[in-house]
Protein backbone atom coordinates (compact mmCIF):
# COMPACT_ATOMS: atom_id res chain seq x y z
CA UNK A 1 0.00 0.00 0.00
CA UNK A 2 2.61 2.88 0.77
CA UNK A 3 5.09 1.84 -1.97
CA UNK A 4 1.75 2.37 -4.15
CA UNK A 5 2.06 5.92 -2.57
CA UNK A 6 -1.63 5.19 -0.85
CA UNK A 7 -1.93 6.90 2.73
CA UNK A 8 -5.62 4.89 3.70
CA UNK A 9 -6.40 1.53 2.98
CA UNK A 10 -9.46 1.96 2.48
CA UNK A 11 -8.72 4.07 -0.46
CA UNK A 12 -5.82 1.69 -1.41
CA UNK A 13 -8.63 -1.58 -1.32
CA UNK A 14 -11.13 0.76 -3.04
CA UNK A 15 -9.16 1.07 -6.13
CA UNK A 16 -7.43 -2.66 -6.03
CA UNK A 17 -11.53 -3.31 -5.83
CA UNK A 18 -12.87 -1.33 -8.68
CA UNK A 19 -9.70 -0.70 -11.19
CA UNK A 20 -8.24 -4.15 -11.22
CA UNK A 21 -9.13 -6.48 -13.46
CA UNK A 22 -9.58 -10.50 -12.33
CA UNK A 23 -7.27 -12.99 -13.98
CA UNK A 24 -7.46 -16.84 -13.44
CA UNK A 25 -4.36 -17.49 -11.71
CA UNK A 26 -4.21 -20.96 -12.40
CA UNK A 27 -6.47 -22.85 -14.92
CA UNK A 28 -7.69 -26.06 -14.67
CA UNK A 29 -5.32 -27.70 -17.00
CA UNK A 30 -2.29 -26.01 -15.28
CA UNK A 31 -3.98 -27.79 -11.81
CA UNK A 32 -4.15 -31.84 -13.34
CA UNK A 33 -0.71 -30.73 -14.54
CA UNK A 34 -0.08 -29.61 -10.42
CA UNK A 35 -1.41 -32.71 -9.42
CA UNK A 36 0.71 -35.28 -11.59
CA UNK A 37 3.57 -33.44 -10.91
CA UNK A 38 2.47 -34.19 -7.22
CA UNK A 39 2.15 -37.88 -7.82
CA UNK A 40 5.40 -38.17 -9.88
CA UNK A 41 7.05 -36.09 -6.67
CA UNK A 42 5.63 -38.89 -4.48
CA UNK A 43 7.67 -41.39 -7.04
CA UNK A 44 10.69 -39.77 -6.92
CA UNK A 45 10.54 -39.62 -3.07
CA UNK A 46 10.08 -43.32 -3.60
CA UNK A 47 13.38 -43.90 -5.24
CA UNK A 48 15.48 -41.68 -2.81
CA UNK A 49 14.22 -43.61 -0.31
CA UNK A 50 15.02 -47.09 -2.18
CA UNK A 51 18.86 -45.50 -2.95
CA UNK A 52 19.32 -44.77 0.40
CA UNK A 53 18.45 -48.24 1.69
CA UNK A 54 21.56 -49.10 -0.86
CA UNK A 55 18.78 -50.64 -3.68
CA UNK A 56 20.24 -47.68 -6.35
CA UNK A 57 21.04 -49.60 -8.75
CA UNK A 58 17.80 -51.67 -9.18
CA UNK A 59 15.74 -48.58 -9.47
CA UNK A 60 18.30 -46.27 -11.87
CA UNK A 61 16.07 -46.89 -15.05
CA UNK A 62 12.53 -46.40 -12.88
CA UNK A 63 14.48 -42.61 -11.73
CA UNK A 64 15.50 -42.31 -15.57
CA UNK A 65 11.80 -42.26 -16.66
CA UNK A 66 10.30 -40.76 -13.84
CA UNK A 67 12.81 -37.56 -14.43
CA UNK A 68 12.02 -37.63 -18.01
CA UNK A 69 8.01 -37.71 -16.57
CA UNK A 70 8.28 -34.94 -15.05
CA UNK A 71 10.35 -33.31 -17.52
CA UNK A 72 7.20 -33.36 -19.85
CA UNK A 73 5.00 -32.51 -17.22
CA UNK A 74 7.03 -28.94 -16.19
CA UNK A 75 6.95 -28.34 -20.03
CA UNK A 76 3.35 -28.68 -20.66
CA UNK A 77 2.71 -26.37 -17.47
CA UNK A 78 5.31 -23.71 -19.15
CA UNK A 79 3.57 -24.10 -21.94
CA UNK A 80 -0.06 -23.47 -20.27
CA UNK A 81 1.41 -20.18 -18.26
CA UNK A 82 2.71 -18.64 -21.57
CA UNK A 83 -1.10 -19.10 -23.25
CA UNK A 84 -2.72 -17.16 -20.89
Amino acid sequence: MRKAGYTSFSTFGRDCILNTAIIERVSSEQMATLNELIRERNNLNQIARACNAGRCWSVANEASALIRKLDAAISLFNEKSSEI
